[in-house]
């Protein structure tokens, strides 16, 4: 008597290699857009971390104010000033988009000598004594930068603010700001200002107060988009 083979057929094994690859391929397209999501709201969340940690120096009367300029025009950087309202005499970074450098300008007529000190990822970079209002400077896509300078004429020391310009993404460079909102329904905004004075914190759209509770960045990182809320 013959035993009786039990067998898949070729139509069966064929269905059965088609659900697992189909399984497969989209197992491992969820992971990898979970990885990414992922590194895009950490890399977002380290920029909510930063401005907690100026609100904590205002609290705490470490530092009397500060000013962030996020531009989406300047996609992948923003600036950061400390103490730039308690005194008439203060240092400005502006962006020039055609050239790509940046000018640290002082805000000060009077002749007195300008000590400008750079650091990159804190390590010195640059350090003089000048008598000019402006320096060009050109700054490398993947560091961070803090600016901080001095005037002195004769005995008389005066501490100028301090700049940070801050990379969204150092490592990369693939997170993006693609857009400014300050609702998720509404037209963008093209600039964003977050002015903390003495615990008095603000957002502003180029020295226009928006009366708003909470602000959105929009980042691109790796063909994906996410958002980060900035709240008041």
């Amino acid at each position: 008597m013959k035993k009786k083979i039990i067998a898949f057929t070729m139509i069966e094994l064929l269905v059965v290699v088609s659900i697992i690859s189909i399984i497969s391929v989209t197992s491992i397209n969820w992971f990898f857009n979970f990885l990414q999501n992922k590194e895009l709201n950490l890399k977002a969340n380290e920029i909510s971390l930063y401005i907690d940690s100026l609100d904590k120096k205002v609290k705490n009367r470490e530092i009397y104010d500060y000013k962030i300029i996020i531009d989406s025009s300047i996609n992948n950087s923003f600036i950061s000033y400390e103490n730039i309202y308690d005194t008439s005499k203060n240092i400005i970074l502006n962006y020039n988009p055609t050239n790509n450098f940046w000018t640290i300008n002082l805000n000060w007529l009077a002749w007195e000598l300008w000590n400008l000190i750079i650091y990159k990822d804190k390590k010195l970079f640059f350090s003089d004594n000048l008598l000019l209002s402006t320096s060009d400077t050109v700054f490398e896509e993947n560091y961070n930068y803090k600016i901080n300078s001095t005037l002195s004429w004769s005995t008389d020391i005066t501490k100028l603010n301090t700049i940070d310009l801050i990379r969204f993404d150092k490592e990369s460079s693939l997170l993006k700001l693609i857009k400014i909102s300050s609702n998720t329904w509404t037209t963008d905004i093209w600039n964003l200002e977050i002015i903390n004075i003495w615990w008095k914190k603000e957002f502003y759209n180029s020295w226009s107060l928006l009366n708003k509770n909470e602000v959105y960045l929009y980042f691109e990182n790796k063909w994906k988009e996410n958002y980060l809320k900035l709240i008041k």
